[in-house]
C-alpha cells in the first residue's frame, strides 16, 4: 500500500497539536514511568491543565473525527466501483473519562440523539468474546462480524433504551451494538470503568457520515485505551502515521457493519485518514484500494440538509433491486458513474490543473451534475433533493448532487466562481458583493423550504485527540480546567462543541507539543494496570546506586523489562506474559531472549499461531532487517506444518527491499523444510532478475536451487545447457554487470567444465587482439578471457595484455591484484 501523507493528529490542552504515530517521542512504543504528575504540568512554557482531587488514574482525553461528502462515485462504490470522498469541517467528538478501580460500569452517552446507558463491565459475555477460535487482537484484520459473537452480545444490547418508540429504539441500539462489540474485541474483564460521552455536530442520517465518525471516534479511544496506540511524538514519520490510521480505520469499518451491515467503507476512511481519498473496494475479503488524494483543492461548499430522515440501508437495497430486475440498465448507469469519477480523478491529479482556473472548476462542477442525474436514474433521490437542485439552479449559484445515499438527507452545492448578479453584469470590483446577493437571496429560499444550510470546505484533517481534555482558559502557570462529561453534555449546538473544545473545521493550531513520552505515561504504566499487581518487577542490576555505566534505557523500555524479568523468573506461561514480550519487541526487536520466551509461551499455551503469524507481518514490515523475527518464523511455520501464505508475504517483503538477506535466508530454509524445489521457486528467480538483472540476491539463490537439491538438478545436462543460455541473455542485456558472469563461472565449476568452453560468447564482450575502443565491453569478460590465456602457455603473453588492460583502463582500482596475477605468470604460476 503506498504511504499516505496523512497522520493522526492529537491536539494538546485546546491549541496545541502533536502528530500520533506507532510509537513515542525516543522511537518507542510502550509506557513510561514518572515520578509525579507536576512532569506532565511543568514542561518549559506549555500550558499546563489543573486537575480536580476526584481525578482518575488517567487524565480524560478526547477524540474527534470529520463527517464526509462523496463528491463522486456513491452507491457504484457498494458494487466494485471508485468513488471519491473528502472530509469536512463537520465533526464527532468522544470524550473519555477513566474512573476509579473501585467502579466496574461502562457508560455510553450520546446526548444529540438522547442515549444513555451503563452496562457492568463484569456481566458481560466476556466467555464468547475471549474464546480462542474468536479472540481478536487489535491487529487483526476483520472483514466480517462474528454472528456467534453478535448473539452473545445481543441481551446486553436489547436492554437500551427499550421504552422509546421504535425508530429511535433502533437508532440507540445501532449505536450500542457498534460501541459494545469493540469494546468486547478490544478490551479484557480488566478494562477500567470508563464513562464515553459523545457529541456531533454532523447532522445524523443524512449522508455525511455521521456514523462512520463515531464509530473512528469509538474505535480509536478503545484502541488508546488498550494501548494498541502508543502514545503521540512530534517527530512522526508519514509511515508510521499510516499504519495507525489503517488499523483505526479497519476497526471502524468493524463498527459500522454493526449500523449498516454491508457498508461501503468510504465513510470509515476518510473518517480516519481525512483530506480526499479515491476509494475502491472490489473485494470484501480483502483490504480497499485507498488512494490518497493530496492535491484535492480546498473548495467552499454550500451543504444543505433537506431534514427527510433516510436509510442508507433501503437506498442500497433499492440499486440492489435494479440490479437484479434490470442488470443491464442498472450496470451501464454504475460504469457510467465510474466513468465520471475517474474523469474527475484525471483531472484533479493533472499535472496542470489549477483550482483557481474558472474553467477547471467548471468541469468539476459539470461532472458533479452528471453523477446527480445518473444518482436519479437508479431511483436514489428525493422530491426534496430535486427542490433543492431547482432552488440552487435557478438562482445560478454552482453545481448540485445529492451525498451519501440518498432518498433525503443532504445535498451539497459546488458554488461557482465568481458569481454575477442575478439579471445584470457587475464590475469585476463588485463581484464579490454581487457573490454574497446571490447567497443571501438563496439562503432565504432555504429556509423557506425549512432547509438547513451549512457552509464548509472540502479537505480537512482526519481523526484526532485532544490531550488532556482541557479548557482553553487558563494561563501558563494555572493551565485549563479540565472538560467533564458533564460540562461536554451542557453545551448547545455545534457552535458551543466547538467552542468548548477549541476546534474549529479547518483550523490549524500551533505545535508546542507535549512529548509522546508524557502522554505515553499519563496513559498507564504497567504498576498502574491491576493485570499486574500481583508480580514484583525486577530491575536492572548495573552494578550498585552509583554503576561505572549504565544502559540507558528508555523509562517505558526499563519498567516492561523489569517485569519480564519478574515472570521468566516464575516461568509464566500466560496470555499476560505474551502480551508483555509483544510490547517489548515492538520497543526493541532486536531482543533475542525475549523472541525465544514467546516461543515457549506459544507452545506452552498452545496457541492460534495463524494469528501469530498475521502479528508477524506486520512485525517484520516495522523492522525488515532484523533477523529475529525470521528466526521466530521459522519456529512458527515449521510446528504449523504449512508454507501456505508465505510466498505471498515474501513478495509483499521482496517490494519493499529485493535483496533484504534476512528474507531470502528464510526463502532458502522454506525451499528445504517443505522440499519446494519444483514449486515455482525457479520462476520466481526469472520473474526478479527480469525486473532487475544486478539482484545478486536473486541469482545467488537461482544457484542454490540448481546445485542444492538431492540429486543436484544440476547434474542434468539440459539442465547445465539451460542455466548457461540463461547466463548468457542476461550479460547481454547488461555485459557490465558482475552478477550473471559470477553465475556462468559457478555453472561451468560445479559440473567441472573448463572456463575455455566459453571462449567464443567471452570473445562477444573483450578481446586483447584488436585496438578498436570497443574491443573491450565488459571487464568481466576480459578478466575470464586472462584465466583462459593464463592456462595456455602459448597464449601468456595475451594474459598479460589483459592484465595490463584491466589494470590501467578497465579495473584500475584493483591494479594491485592484476600486477600480482601477472608477476604470478612471469613465475611460471597460474594463481587460482
Amino acid at each position: 500500500m503506498t504511504t499516505a501523507n496523512r497522520s493522526l493528529e492529537v491536539r494538546n490542552g485546546a491549541k496545541h497539536s502533536v502528530k500520533m504515530a506507532n510509537g513515542n517521542s525516543d522511537g518507542h512504543n510502550g509506557v513510561h514511568s514518572t515520578n509525579s504528575d507536576e512532569d506532565l504540568t511543568s514542561r518549559d512554557s506549555r500550558p499546563a491543565y489543573r486537575r480536580k482531587m476526584s481525578t482518575p488514574l488517567a487524565p480524560p482525553f478526547m477524540v474527534s473525527a470529520p463527517g464526509k461528502v462523496i463528491v463522486y462515485g456513491e452507491h457504484a462504490v457498494v458494487h466494485g466501483k471508485a468513488a471519491m470522498a473528502a472530509a469536512i469541517s463537520l465533526r464527532s467528538y468522544m470524550l473519555v473519562t477513566t474512573l476509579s478501580k473501585s467502579r466496574r460500569t461502562i457508560t455510553l452517552r450520546f446526548r444529540d440523539i438522547d442515549l444513555d446507558h451503563t452496562w457492568d463491565i463484569d456481566s458481560l459475555p466476556w466467555d464468547a468474546f475471549s474464546h480462542p477460535d474468536r479472540k481478536k487482537r487489535y491487529y487483526d484484520v476483520v472483514t466480517q462480524l462474528d454472528p456467534v459473537l453478535v448473539d452473545a452480545m445481543k441481551p446486553h444490547v436489547l436492554k437500551v433504551s427499550p421504552d422509546i418508540p421504535l425508530h429511535e429504539q433502533k437508532i440507540h441500539q445501532a449505536a450500542a451494538s457498534s460501541f459494545l462489540y469493540l469494546f468486547l474485541s478490544l478490551g479484557n474483564k480488566s478494562s477500567p470503568a470508563t464513562i464515553y460521552t459523545l457529541r456531533s455536530t454532523i447532522p445524523i442520517g443524512a449522508g455525511l457520515g455521521s456514523s462512520a465518525s463515531i464509530s473512528v471516534c469509538i474505535a480509536t479511544s478503545l484502541l488508546l485505551q488498550a494501548r494498541a496506540l502508543s502514545g503521540p511524538h512530534p517527530d512522526q514519520m508519514p509511515e508510521e502515521a499510516e499504519k495507525q490510521i489503517e488499523r483505526i480505520n479497519q476497526w471502524s469499518f468493524v463498527g459500522e457493519m454493526l449500523i449498516h451491515g454491508n457498508p461501503s467503507g468510504v465513510d470509515n476512511t476518510v473518517a480516519s485518514g481525512g483530506k480526499a481519498v479515491l476509494f475502491k473496494r472490489a473485494d470484501y475479503a480483502k483490504p480497499p484500494l485507498v488512494l490518497p488524494l493530496r492535491n484535492f483543492p480546498e473548495l467552499p461548499l454550500l451543504l444543505v440538509d433537506t431534514k427527510q430522515p433516510k436509510s442508507t440501508a433501503v437506498e442500497v437495497a433499492k440499486v440492489a433491486r435494479m440490479k437484479k430486475t434490470q442488470p443491464k440498465i442498472a450496470n451501464h448507469i454504475l460504469d457510467a458513474i465510474d466513468n465520471v469519477t475517474e474523469s474527475a480523478h484525471t483531472l484533479i491529479t493533472s499535472p496542470d490543473f489549477d483550482p483557481k482556473d474558472p474553467s477547471a472548476l467548471t468541469q468539476l462542477g459539470e461532472l458533479v451534475s452528471i453523477n446527480h442525474g445518473l444518482l436519479v436514474s437508479l431511483g436514489v433521490s428525493h422530491p426534496k433533493l430535486e427542490r433543492l437542485r431547482e432552488l440552487v439552479d435557478t438562482a445560478g449559484a454552482g453545481w448540485t448532487k445529492l451525498t451519501g445515499a440518498g432518498g433525503g438527507g443532504c445535498a451539497f452545492t459546488l458554488l461557482k466562481p465568481d458569481l454575477p448578479a442575478v439579471g445584470e453584469e457587475m464590475p469585476v470590483a463588485e463581484t464579490a458583493n454581487s457573490q454574497s446577493e446571490i447567497l443571501a437571496r438563496l439562503e432565504k429560499a432555504l429556509e423557506k423550504e425549512g432547509f438547513e444550510k451549512y457552509e464548509t470546505t472540502l479537505g480537512g484533517d482526519g481523526v484526532g485527540v485532544l490531550w488532556p481534555a482541557v479548557l482553553d482558559n487558563g494561563s501558563d502557570e494555572l493551565g485549563g480546567e479540565e472538560i467533564d462529561s458533564d460540562k461536554f453534555e451542557a453545551v448547545e449546538g455545534r457552535e458551543g462543541v466547538e467552542k468548548l473544545v477549541g476546534v474549529t473545521g479547518g483550523t490549524f493550531f500551533d505545535n508546542n507539543n507535549y512529548s509522546g513520552r508524557e502522554i505515553t505515561a499519563a496513559m498507564g504504566k504497567y504498576s498502574d494496570d491491576s493485570n499486574w499487581d500481583d508480580i514484583v518487577p525486577l530491575p536492572q542490576d548495573d552494578g550498585g546506586p552509583n554503576p561505572l555505566a549504565a544502559i540507558a534505557y528508555t523509562d517505558e523500555y526499563s519498567e516492561a523489562m523489569s517485569y519480564l524479568r519478574a515472570v521468566m523468573a516464575k516461568n509464566e506461561m500466560s496470555e499476560r506474559a505474551l502480551s508483555l514480550t509483544e510490547d517489548i519487541i515492538d520497543m526493541n526487536a532486536a531482543h533475542y531472549t525475549v523472541w525465544l520466551y514467546r516461543s515457549e509461551i506459544l507452545k506452552a499455551l498452545n496457541s492460534d499461531l495463524v494469528k501469530e503469524l498475521d502479528w508477524l507481518n506486520e512485525t517484520a514490515l516495522n523492522h525488515q532487517k532484523n533477523y529475529q523475527i525470521w528466526h521466530h518464523r521459522q519456529f512458527v511455520v515449521d510446528r504449523l506444518d504449512s508454507c501456505k501464505g508465505e510466498a505471498d508475504f515474501i513478495s509483499q517483503m521482496f517490494e519493499l527491499d529485493a535483496k533484504n538477506y534476512h528474507v531470502w535466508s528464510y526463502r532458502q530454509w522454506l525451499v528445504r523444510r517443505f522440499e519446494l524445489w519444483d514449486q515455482g521457486e525457479l520462476e520466481a528467480t526469472e520473474k526478479l532478475i527480469e525486473e532487475d538483472v544486478r539482484n545478486n540476491s536473486a541469482w545467488n539463490h537461482r544457484f542454490f536451487l540448481v546445485s542444492g537439491s538431492k540429486p543436484p538438478k544440476i547434474e542434468d545436462k539440459a539442465v547445465v545447457d539451460r542455466e548457461i543460455k540463461f547466463a548468457h541473455d542476461a550479460i547481454r542485456k547488461a555485459p557490465q554487470n558482475q552478477s550473471p558472469w559470477n553465475y556462468l563461472r559457478g555453472i561451468i565449476t560445479a559440473v567441472k567444465m573448463p572456463v575455455s568452453s566459453q571462449l567464443h560468447f567471452i570473445n562477444e564482450f573483450a578481446t586483447v587482439e584488436s585496438e578498436n575502443e570497443d574491443a573491450v565491453k565488459s571487464s568481466h569478460a576480459l578478466d575470464l578471457l586472462a584465466e583462459i590465456y593464463a592456462a595456455e602457455k602459448e597464449q601468456n603473453d595475451k594474459a598479460v595484455k589483459a592484465y595490463d588492460l584491466l589494470a590501467s583502463k578497465y579495473d584500475p582500482i584493483r591494479a594491485n591484484y592484476w600486477a600480482y596475477l601477472k608477476d604470478q605468470l612471469s613465475q611460471g604460476q597460474v594463481a587460482a
